[in-house]
């Protein structure tokens, strides 16, 4: 057997106890294939208060941010999309952190 077994079994504070009587033994085993458990209601009552708070705490969550701000108006509808004319169009969102992206797309870019 290898050193480290040795030292785990030897450091073992279980090994040292005296086993379970046959009664406890039988009363645990009566528990188990009785499927006796504490408190069953309070654990279903305990889970449906945690639900209803985690919902009201997402909703207030939800009001409280408020909608999306309105998208911005297509400049080149506006202007009647003429080609030559220099159309800028964007794109903006912000994320709920606070980051604002805004994209230029312009529309004589020209790759050379």
């Amino acid at each position: 057997m290898n050193r480290w077994q040795t030292s785990l079994r030897d450091g073992d504070p279980i090994a040292r106890e005296p086993a379970l009587s046959p009664a406890d033994v039988e009363r645990m085993r009566r528990r188990v294939l009785a499927g006796e458990t504490r408190s069953p209601s309070m654990g279903r009552a305990l889970a449906i208060a945690l639900s209803g708070a985690l919902a009201l705490v997402i909703g207030i969550g939800a009001w409280w941010s408020g909608a999306a701000p309105p998208a911005p108006a297509d400049t080149a509808a506006a202007a009647g999309s003429n080609e030559s004319e220099n159309v800028r169009r964007q794109l903006q969102f912000a994320t709920p952190g606070g980051t604002r992206v805004i994209w230029i797309f312009d529309s004589n870019f020209d790759v050379r």
